[in-house]
């Protein structure tokens, strides 16, 4: 009887595909159970039930935000003599440094790229005569330029659902780029500054003022906003880069149509990670799962199917350009990216900093007011993060 094999992960049709194929490719025979999830689903899952701890679960896909409280409240184990051969030759240091714990222990290996990249309609542009904007002011310009609601596009895609994820990332890219920071060096709030006032303006200008985002999308999630903009719905986005590979799948409106760039600012680098449970079932039977998923072979598949290959390797493949035309510049797009905190808080944290984009964006409360507010919520779980790690043992 073949080896069942739990695994969870966000709801995204590429995870789903890619898996059943990566596990049907297996060395030996498994009977995979998946279950995919709405994100607030997946961490509630993870995160509060425990399921990786209880053995529920053997393998699970995450985001590297979830990481810090994963890796230091026990929930998965590390790969051991599981780590890919050419671990640190395959993959960009920005996409082996999230799961690898203070001890260099690594806990998991990328699975789907970010990073965010500026996504636009090359025929669009090109008719207006418009670049490809290098900063925000040129992202706006372009965007009021090319709105047409009348036919149904926008000038640019934006994911409204307060979910703590594109909400949030959408905040701290505009915070950045204006020399913002989410931490100070000291591990305190820092983005209750004329920074995060600009931050939040230019995003409740960008729904409220300017008239270049479908509101529509106030109730859209990330991938509905990929979903979106594929379907010919804006001219340009600020979006994770694995959506322009929706552009070019057969029957897409927009296949061939769709350019990348770096973003105006800084990247952010947030990355899928497949994990292993530490309550799982069989775990030498589950690292080599992930050892396997990490393969040249299996990577291709991961981008064959619409998700974004991670390996260096992969990127080089002509074969793999072909489906999407961000890999040629995915390396650049990591130089300099910026990551989130590090901490176990972070969970929590984008939590408060995604009731605060709420509260800003529209329930019209005042910007610096949202932003101390979030800043005094951010402060105490900080510093409750940073007590509870003095205070535990060393592993």
């Amino acid at each position: 009887m073949s080896p069942r094999l739990h695994v969870a992960g966000r709801r995204f049709e590429p995870f789903a595909r890619a898996l059943e194929r990566q596990l049907a490719a297996f060395e030996q025979p498994l009977e995979p159970i998946a279950s995919w999830h709405e994100l607030g689903e997946l961490r509630a899952l993870l995160l509060e039930d425990g399921a990786l701890r209880n053995g529920s679960l053997d393998l699970a896909l995450v985001p590297t935000d979830w990481l810090p409280e994963l890796i230091g409240d026990g929930h998965v184990a590390p790969l051991a003599d599981a780590l890919p051969d050419d671990w640190e030759q395959a993959w960009t240091p920005s996409l082996r440094g999230l799961q690898t714990d203070a001890h260099g222990e690594v806990h998991g290996v990328a699975y789907h790229d970010g990073p965010t990249m500026l996504l636009y309609r090359r025929d669009l542009l090109d008719r207006a005569g418009i670049e490809p904007p290098a900063d925000w002011e040129g992202f706006l310009a372009a965007a009021r330029w090319l709105s047409e609601p009348a036919t149904g596009r926008y000038g640019t895609v934006l994911a409204g659902a307060s979910d703590g994820h594109n909400d949030v990332y959408d905040f701290v890219a505009q915070l950045v780029s204006r020399g913002g920071a989410l931490v100070d060096g000291r591990g305190r709030a820092a983005f209750a500054t004329a920074a995060g006032v600009a931050a939040l303006r230019f995003l409740h200008e960008l729904w409220h003022v300017h008239g270049v985002v479908d509101p529509a999308a106030r109730a859209w999630d990330s991938v509905q906003s990929g979903v979106r903009f594929a379907a010919g719905d804006g001219a340009l986005m600020v979006n994770w880069a694995g959506f322009a590979a929706l552009c070019e799948r057969p029957g897409s409106p927009t296949r061939g149509l769709v350019a990348c760039a770096p973003p105006p600012g800084r990247a952010l680098n947030v990355y899928w990670v497949v994990v292993v449970a530490a309550g799982a079932r069989d775990l030498p039977l589950a690292r080599a799962v992930a050892r396997h998923l990490a393969t040249p072979a299996m990577d291709r598949i991961t981008a064959a199917e619409g998700a974004t290959a991670t390996r260096r390797d992969s990127w080089a493949d002509p074969a793999v350009q072909a489906l999407a035309p961000y890999y040629p510049v995915l390396e650049e797009a990591h130089r300099g990216a910026v990551t989130m905190p590090r901490t176990p808080a972070l969970p929590a944290l984008t939590t408060v900093l995604s009731e605060m984009a709420a509260r800003a964006i529209w329930h019209g409360e005042d910007l610096s007011t949202a932003l101390a507010e979030a800043a005094a919520q951010a402060d105490e779980l900080l510093l409750a993060a940073s007590t509870a790690d003095q205070g535990a043992p060393s592993r």
